[in-house]
This record gives structure tokens, sequence and C-alpha cells, in this order.
């Protein structure tokens, strides 16, 4: 059963996303149905599998993690986190094993002060981003590429690869033409050979490389990207992905396949495609000849209930969906072969610890009781009986050096401004608030029209404010850091007119998988009134290349909309699901990004957008040295509820 103390809202999103994977009951009123259609056969994805019982042949250990984006630096007031630590704990698990890899499972870095400032990697040495030259510290074998890994476009992330002591692995993506293209190398290579490439599939040595020599067995590993790819960051120009998860199976298959023609018997697949359900999903569409599955982009900890948790974080919720064990996931491929998921928290603050067994086909036998998720804190450094190398604290101080210029204040905020992933992405927060009040001051500058602003959860990427020891929250003087961290895209800020009806199918878009932690998910600004259902179909889109081409069915979740007027008065543009006046017209603000398609907004449509000069920080400067409006945000909430009330679960289609 799920938690009670989660509001509906997330138990019902996580009941829309997970049915597939596990019958469950939720304690809600109005809540969909707990179990499947009668006679409905359940996915693959929800069988528990069972392991061979052959003999046992080998023990191979995977260390894992991803989402490190610009995780840097410790977490001083709680002894947490760091590229210092977190290789000191990465080194005292390898020490335990015999067979061993370490892989990264996409998002190595994210536009950052961390990525853009340089340092010596070791003193004397030639300066480079600090971001870049952290991660070559922790000895990954290899990598998914993530979205956020394009997020400063294409000829950024070439010369990043280019420098890297490790390749990346993209079996799903085509790339014929650009800055990546020469990196692509579509034959089978050792990634100890291939520093500086892109691989279509990657050989794995899991003991030690002599003399450019595998001295021990080897692994085959493959990578998944999401359909949407194209949709969630602005630094694609020349790659393609498929438009469906059984295009996505194709290529992921050719790529398994081709490993075990030639000899591969075990098969690990970095899935960076924003969550486990999507990971489990390609299984229910028939890929086999993966025996573990490394889930990146969802930002999702599994662990067990005997598993130690840091302080301040929680196992997923999906946790209590799944049962015992929930790392790893265990699930039945249809050729009736066992795999294992397992996933991690982001920004370095955990690494997973995989020990498994497999018989001589290289078919899972069982999980060693020795797998979790280790935290990386000052308790899993005492366990393992290690401590940060000088060298590597002597590094992060540099980094801390190279960012000190950006540690003038700028303003203070009285509150704890709430960023947190978990909440800005299921609902609204002050940060929110203040971000999309910010927009909007920004954006009547340009136009008094403008009467209202919409912006994505997903673009607040951290909050802005201080926790003591205890987990009290409170304001402090705001720094240039904490704006270049929190609003790190920085996108630029444009108005927008359109129709009542081409907004109600925006805001409508935005709600896709509401309260499952999706980065689309909106954030409005002062005198905006949002009702959505929990119990509503979501949303869904044509794509065509990766893009939204228009809608396929439209959903049910946006129950009343209301907008301000140009005299202040309230505009109501949804009432009961129903768009009052279609054709009105709106003229709102929102950042490029979102304009042009970006996490699935504007869905099909062709706006005639009017850029202003403010970007997200300057706007949020602006705000944050404004006292009155300052004062009317934190003085405003209630902007964004959802309701229980039953409403049509069904997607109506769209006609074409």
């Amino acid at each position: 059963m799920l938690p009670t103390s989660l509001p509906c809202s997330r138990r019902h999103a996580l009941l829309a996303a997970l049915v597939p994977i596990a019958a469950v009951v939720v304690a809600c009123a109005s809540a969909p149905p707990a179990t499947t259609e009668a006679g409905r056969v359940a996915p693959r994805s929800s069988i528990m599998a069972t392991f061979s019982t052959k003999p046992t042949k080998t023990t191979l250990a995977l260390l894992h993690f991803g989402d490190s984006e610009a995780g840097l630096l410790a977490d001083l007031e709680t002894a947490q986190a760091g590229v210092a630590r977190t290789h000191a704990v990465l080194e005292a698990l390898r020490g335990r094993h015999v067979n061993v890899v370490t892989l990264h499972a996409g998002d190595t870095m994210i536009p950052s002060p961390e990525l853009i400032v340089e340092v010596e990697p070791v003193p004397g040495a030639e300066k480079r981003s600090a971001l870049l030259a952290g991660n070559d510290l922790l000895r990954v074998q290899a990598a998914a590429l993530g979205n956020h890994d394009l997020d400063m476009g294409e000829s950024f992330l070439a010369d990043a690869i280019k420098g890297a002591t490790f390749p990346w692995v993209a079996s799903t993506l085509r790339v014929t033409t650009g800055p990546l293209a020469g990196l692509l190398a579509n034959e089978t290579m050792w990634v100890h050979q291939a520093r500086g490439r892109i691989l279509r599939r990657a050989l794995v040595c899991t003991g030690p490389v002599v003399a450019g020599i595998c001295g021990g067995g080897s692994i085959g590993v493959v990578a998944a990207s999401p359909e949407s790819l194209r949709l969630i960051t602005r630094g694609v120009a020349t790659l393609h992905v498929p438009d469906n998860v059984a295009g996505t199976v194709a290529r992921l298959q050719a790529q398994v396949d081709a490993l075990r023609a030639e000899g591969l018997s075990t098969i690990v697949l970095l899935a960076h495609r924003q969550g486990i359900e999507h990971d489990l999903a390609l299984l229910d569409a028939g890929l086999t000849g993966v025996d573990v599955i490394i889930s990146g982009g969802g930002e999702e900890l599994l662990a067990s209930t005997q598993h130690r948790l840091a302080t301040g974080t929680e196992r997923d919720v999906r946790c209590a969906l799944l049962g015992e064990p929930c790392y790893p996931i265990v699930r039945m491929a249809r050729d009736g072969a066992p795999v294992a998921l397992v996933a991690t928290v982001g920004n370095l603050r955990a690494v997973g610890e995989l020990v498994v067994t497999l018989d001589e086909d290289g078919v899972l036998t069982g999980v060693d009781p020795r797998s979790r998720p280790w935290p990386v804190d000052e308790t899993s450094a005492l366990e393992l009986r290690v401590q940060p190398d000088r060298a590597d604290v002597a590094f992060e101080r540099r980094v801390r050096d190279a960012l000190q210029p950006m540690q003038d204040v700028i303003g203070e905020t009285p509150v704890f401004l709430d960023g947190v992933r978990e909440n800005v992405r299921n609902g609204e927060t002050n940060l929110g608030n203040a971000s999309a009040d910010a927009l909007l001051l920004a954006a009547r500058a340009v136009s008094p029209a403008v009467t209202a602003a919409f912006r994505n959860g997903g673009g607040i990427r951290g909050s802005i404010g201080a926790v003591d020891a205890t987990g009290a929250r409170r304001g402090k003087p705001v720094t240039v850091l904490d704006l270049k961290t929190t609003l790190r895209f920085d996108s630029r800020i444009v108005v927008v007119e359109l129709t009542h009806a081409a907004l109600a199918r925006t805001v409508e878009a935005a709600l896709r998988g509401a309260g499952s932690a999706r980065g689309h998910f909106p954030q409005v600004s002062r005198g905006v009134e949002l009702l959505w259902a929990t119990g509503g179909a979501d949303q869904e889109h044509d794509l065509l290349d990766g893009r939204v081409k228009g809608v396929a069915c439209d959903g049910t979740r946006l129950r009343r909309l209301v907008i301000p007027g140009i005299d202040g008065g309230p505009v109501v543009v949804v009432d009961g699901g129903v768009v009052r006046t279609p054709e009105a017209r709106a003229t709102v603000a929102t950042i490029d990004f979102l304009a042009q398609g970006g996490d699935g907004w504007f869905p099909g449509m062709k706006l005639s957008m009017t850029p202003t000069t403010e970007t997200e920080q300057s706007s949020f400067r602006r705000w944050l040295t404004d006292p009155a409006a300052r004062a009317r945000t934190l003085a405003s909430s209630a902007r964004i509820k959802s309701t229980d009330a039953a409403v049509s679960a069904t997607c109506v289609r769209v006609e074409q």
C-alpha cells in the first residue's frame, strides 16, 4: 500500500506510472482503480523473476552513480557529498572486489559555475573546467549520454568528451553531421581504448588493465536515451532519437545482439530515461539480453528497508509499491531471464554497490547481500575505514577559491525559498512563485499587456536559504553564486500572445504526469489560479524526430484556470475542464526554452514571441531588490491546487 503520508496527488501519479509494475492500493477519496482491468495480462516488468538455478561461475560488482551534474563540492554543514568523499568511497568499494566496474548513468555535467570556472586539476597543471576535472578524479569507466550533458550545446560537449578520461555510450541516438559525428564509433570498443569517443556499444574490463590489455573478465555496456531528449534539452541540433519505445528497443536490441554475437554473456544497460518506469517499459516492449539496468535521470533512491540512508534523504516512494527488496528491483524479460534494476540519487550524494552472481551463460543466479546504496557521508567513510585523499580535498579547496568572486551578496530573503526537486516539480513553492513573479515583473517593462507568467519547475535547480544541523530552514543573504546555481539555465524571458484555448492546452501539457516530479510541472505568477485533478488523464503528444508534432489526445487534468485581466480583475479561462471563450486572447510571459516547445509546452504551436532583454537571473535579481515586489510574492500563496474529485481518466482523441 502507498504511504498515506503522501499527498493524494503524489499517490495518484505514482499509481498511474507504476500500475503496470505492481498491483497497489491507494487510500484516497475518488482514487483510481487499485488493480488492472479484469482479464488484463500483467506486463513482464510486473512479474518477479526467478534466478538461474545453474551453478554460480562469476561474481561481479557494479559501482554506479549518475546525475552528478554540478555536485562537485561537499556540503560543509552536513559533511555529505563532494568529489573528494565520493572518490574515497569508490576506492574503498573497489578494494572489496576482484571483478568490479564503475559506471555513470548520465548527466556528468550541467550548465553551472563549476562547469565554467577553471582550476588546476593538480598543482602546476594546465587549468581546465573544474567540473570536468572533477569527473576524471572518480575513475569512471564509461558514462551514458544524459540530457544535461547537451545543455551547453554539441560543440561544448564534443570538446568535453575529447578531453575526458572515459568514453560516453549512446546506443539509441543517430548523428551523421555536426561536431559529435566524428567522435562516434560504430564498432565495439574497449572503454580503456576509447577515451574521447562516443560508443554505440562498449566492452568494459572487470579486472586490471595492464599495458592496455584487460587482465580480467569483460562485460558489454549499452545506453538508452529518452524519446523526449530533444524536448528536454536546448543543446540538440544534429542528434536524432526514435519517436516511440518500440523504436528505442529496436536500436538497443541491435547493439545487444551484436555484443552477444561477439561472445559477451553479461550486458549492462545505462538507461538515462528520466525514471525507472520508463526503463521497465523497455522490458514490456520486448527488450531481451540485458542483465542489469542502471537507471538515471529520475533522481530515484532505490533502497531496501535495512539500508542506511543519509540524513535528509528518503528512499523512493516507489519502493512501497514494488516491495522488498527494492535494491535491486528484479524483474523478468520477455525471454524469462531475470533483470536487476538499480538507481541512486544524484549530485554525488550516493554510490550504488550492486554485487550479482552469474552462471556460465551470464544469467543472474542471485544478488549478494552486500549490495546496497552507500550514502556519501562520514558514516560510510567510517564504516569503510577510509578518508578523502588530501589531494582531492585540496582540489575542492581550489574550486571553492575559484568560486569566491561569486560570493558577493546581492540581496536577502527573509525566508527559505524552496526549490527542492520533489516540491517544485509536484506543486507550488515560494521559490516557484518568486521566479514566476520575477518573469512577470520583467515582461511588464516591455509590454504592459502582460498579465501572467508561466514557467517550469524543472528549471529551478535548488533552494535559496540555509539549513542548520537540526534541519531547520531559514532565509539568508543571497549571493551571485546562489542565483547562478538555482537558475543555472538562465533562459531568456519572452512575451507570447495566444488564445485561451492554446493557453489551456499548454497548461494541460505542463500537467502531464503531475505529482510524479516531472520537470515540466508549472509554476505561476501572482493572481493566477490553477486547479488540477489528480485522477485526470494525461495529454498525449505525437512526436516527429523527437519534437512535438501535435496533440494526439487532450488531457483531463486541468479543471480551472484563472488569470488576471488587463484591469487586474480575474479572467476565467477554464472552468470545470471547459475553456470558456476559446478565441479570447491572453498575453503572458514565459521563457524561450518553453516557448520553443521545450518540455512539451506549447505543443505543436508556432508562436509569435517578443523577446525581452531580461533573463531568469536578471529578473530574479530585480525581484530580490524590490521590497514591494518581494513582499507581494511572499504574502501570496495557494496559486496551484489539486483536487481528488472524480474526472474522466480517458484521454480524448484530437481530431486531426
